[in-house]
């Protein structure tokens, strides 16, 4: 169910109760990352080298490129999904075999949400060949079905059309003999075609579209999209997707890669308004009945790697208009901080395509673009940080980990010193654990006392216990906007549940900020190994711009307890997540 009005917007709270005792609970989905084009990777090259393509592409999937192997009046054929689905000769499944072993015996850790290649470019097919058509919807069965045995998360469709490469159109042809409305219907129903055959084979798929319905966003203010659309290059790609739509089952996902929006965006905002006019408007595209169907719809967002790195200036997709084309150093930050603007507004799903650079080794993939002979180098040889950089937006803790903790006292046994209290901070008032601040209602009772040796494996803690009411113990740390924290904390509860982690933003002057476009991703405790007794919390926070941020908080938080609930807290740190 779809709680995202019940997400504090300024503050996150996790508790340590259990998922199972809250009928409200709500756990967000993780962000992933997905490389696409960068050379065609050969299912046995991926086979025989999984362990350093994993660590050359530190992300969660990649697209594979199928390639049958058969023999046509003797001669050996290559069929490949991305030239030859959209062709009305019929395939075999037996001619993927290889692909298939090599996929099933490839020992993929990292690498979990792999998407099958397919193009929409097709060659000698027509709207009204119903043999080709069966043919084609039986393909992508072939398809679909070797997702499944292999563990690919679903099939990556591209329906774009590229210079002379297909001969198949989405157009409409007023010389075809159909009108409009027939010819709309006719695509509808290959559409349908199509998905009936991939659900028979796979239920739960997720097919990925570079462009989905976001291929019309330039109709979208029109009050008769339907009809502008029959002079438009892709308009009948339009029947063909609500057909898919008529069928998708309810196991089914789809994911719209809005591509134009995501390789022009130039920060956050641009992010935030693309997210919010794909869920606002483009359901508008599908026919009525197939409309509440959207809500089987997730937006990836796309990054085009070229117009960070590409050398030289991209005037339909320069993302950065203000850095110089040769300041590297810059324009990784740019990218970390837009990576991590892409996370943030999609529902699951970022993905990357670059034609300069490369991932991985020339033994691995051969990889050249534009002339022959060119040389294409790593990505981060050229633009130094770049793996650096994704690995922190992806990875913030670990990227923290080596970062110094920024609590102060955070073991709560540093002498008492009243000369040493510091400040407080609005409703937060100094108490007589050094460094520390309480927040406790006005005449109600409770107390943080240190703990010695009663912390995780014999550190020291601290422990609350009587508090008749809901209660913090609270530290500000420095901060400018933009900062990213991972706020962690190690907590025993000794009777029930009452525990949680509070973070907040502090501004100028010395006042809590609460930003409703801006919320840290919720985590649930964890529990430690070797000790279940005890639990860990770990939140991620980055100080939000365009507002006057000088420190970020982290409570310790305790609710209305009963005798016996008494809870301890232990090694609690912040750390400043360490990006390029």
């Amino acid at each position: 169910m779809k709680l995202d009005k019940l997400l504090l917007v300024s503050a996150v709270f996790l508790t340590s109760w259990a998922l199972a005792a809250n009928p409200l609970a709500f756990k967000p989905s993780s962000k992933k990352v997905i490389i696409v084009n960068s050379g065609v990777l050969s299912t046995e090259k991926i086979r025989q080298n999984i362990r350093e393509i994993e660590e050359r592409a530190p992300v969660h999937g990649i697209e594979i490129n199928l390639l049958g192997k058969t023999a046509i009046n003797d001669k050996a054929v290559t069929i490949d999904p991305v030239f030859h689905t959209f062709t009305p000769e019929p395939w075999q499944y037996e001619w993927f075999q290889q692909d298939v072993d090599n996929l099933k015996n490839t020992d993929f850790q990292r690498l979990t949400d792999n998407f099958l290649r397919v193009s929409c470019r097709g060659k000698d097919l027509t709207w009204d060949d119903e043999q080709g058509w069966a043919n084609i919807a039986a393909k992508f069965g072939i398809i679909a079905k070797i997702a499944r045995e292999t563990g690919c998360v679903g099939i990556r469709i591209d329906p774009e059309f590229y210079g002379n490469q297909t001969q198949f159109s989405f157009a409409y042809d007023p010389q075809s003999g159909k009108t409009y409305d027939e010819a709309w219907d006719l695509a509808r129903r290959r559409g349908r075609q199509i998905i009936d055959a991939i659900a028979q084979a796979h239920p739960d798929i997720t097919l990925f579209f570079f462009f989905g319905l976001s291929l019309g966003n330039s109709f979208l203010d029109n009050s008769d999209p339907y009809t502008a659309m029959q002079s438009y290059r892709y308009g009948l790609w339009f029947g063909f997707l609500n057909g898919m739509y008529d069928g998708i089952t309810p196991g089914m996902l789809f994911l719209d890669g809005n591509e134009s929006a995501g390789y022009t965006a130039r920060n956050e905002l641009d992010y935030m308004r693309a997210y919010a006019r794909y869920k606002m408007s483009n359901h508008r595209l599908l026919t009525p009945e197939n409309r509440a169907k959207i809500a089987q719809t997730e937006t990836a967002n796309a990054m085009y790697l070229d117009a960070y790195f590409g050398g030289k200036r991209m005037k339909s997709y320069d993302v950065a208009p203000d850095l110089a084309e040769d300041d590297m150093p810059a324009r990784v930050r740019h990218f970390a901080k837009n990576l991590d603007a892409a996370c943030k507004w999609t529902d699951q799903y970022v993905w990357l395509y670059g034609e300069r650079g490369r991932w991985w080794s020339k033994d691995i993939v051969a990889w050249s673009w534009g002339s022959a002979g060119s040389v294409v180098n790593y990505w981060d040889a050229f633009a130094p940080g770049f793996l650096k950089a994704v690995k922190a937006v992806l990875d913030p803790v670990a990227a923290a980990a080596d970062s110094p903790n920024l609590v102060r006292n955070p073991s709560f046994n540093e002498p008492y010193d009243e000369a040493k209290l510091q400040k407080a901070v609005v409703d937060h008032y100094p108490c007589r654990i050094m460094q520390w601040n309480l927040y406790r209602g006005k005449g109600k009772t409770g107390d943080f006392t240190p703990a010695p040796g009663q912390g995780f494996q014999g550190a020291d803690g601290i422990r609350a216990s009587g508090f008749s009411e809901m209660a913090c113990l609270s530290q500000t740390i420095p901060a400018q906007p933009g900062d990213k924290f991972v706020l962690k904390a190690k907590v025993r509860e000794l009777g029930q549940p009452v525990a949680a982690m509070m973070s907040f933003h502090q501004s100028v002057p010395d006042r809590w900020l609460w930003i409703a476009s801006d919320y840290p991703p919720q985590a649930e405790p964890v529990a430690l190994p070797g000790d279940k007794t005890w639990k860990e919390i770990t939140v991620v926070l980055q100080a939000p711009e365009g507002h006057d941020i000088t420190a970020i908080g982290i409570g310790l938080v305790v609710r209305a307890q009963a005798p016996g609930d008494d809870v301890i807290f232990s090694d609690v740190s912040v750390r400043k997540v360490d990006f390029p």
